[in-house]
């Protein structure tokens, strides 16, 4: 989770850059620390990804460094894999939800948007929880998760019609 505190100075009292981002007030973002169960978690999703860098461990990595609060960080990493799988929507997906957790909306939305565009035709798919629920059931599909943020980061921007929009192709 991301809250509003001061900048931390350094020695020679500068402030050091260790936001993840600015809040729509123009406060600076800082994640609380993680769990014992997110780093364990993280611990074990990279060592699957850098034993087999698939997509799907790609994908994971990053998940569980954003949940740490690492947002740039996973930015980043969701960034390396499209260089690499440039093709495949889920990658622009999660990083443009990131792009949404550091409120850099129209980065999110040409992300979004370019994942809609590369699953256009395609079959629908569940796509797995972060957190899972009770029943450990998946409850939400990527064509969803694409709109829904899509329209989320308009909404967030004050675009109405266009929010509305990927909404309702969210729950079509």
């Amino acid at each position: 989770s991301l809250s509003c505190t001061e900048s931390k100075k350094d020695k020679n009292s500068k402030a050091i850059e260790d936001y993840e981002g600015i809040s729509l007030l123009g406060d600076t973002l800082r994640s609380s620390a993680p769990s014992s169960s997110i780093l364990q978690q993280y611990r074990m999703h990279k060592a699957n990804f850098e034993a087999k860098p698939t997509v799907d461990n790609w994908i994971w990595y990053g998940r569980f460094i954003a949940y740490q609060g690492k947002y740039k960080e996973a930015i980043a990493e969701y960034g390396k894999a499209i260089e690499k799988f440039p093709d495949d929507a889920r990658l622009y997906r999660h990083r443009g939800h990131r792009y949404i957790s550091i409120r850099e909306f129209d980065k999110a939305i040409a992300d979004f948007t370019k994942a809609a565009q590369l699953r256009e035709g395609k079959e629908n798919e569940i796509e797995p929880d972060g957190a899972p629920n009770a029943q450990n059931i998946p409850v939400s599909s990527l064509h969803g998760n694409i709109y829904y943020h899509l329209g989320l980061a308009h909404y967030l921007k004050g675009e109405l019609e266009p929010a509305l929009a990927a909404y309702k192709k969210a729950v079509a």
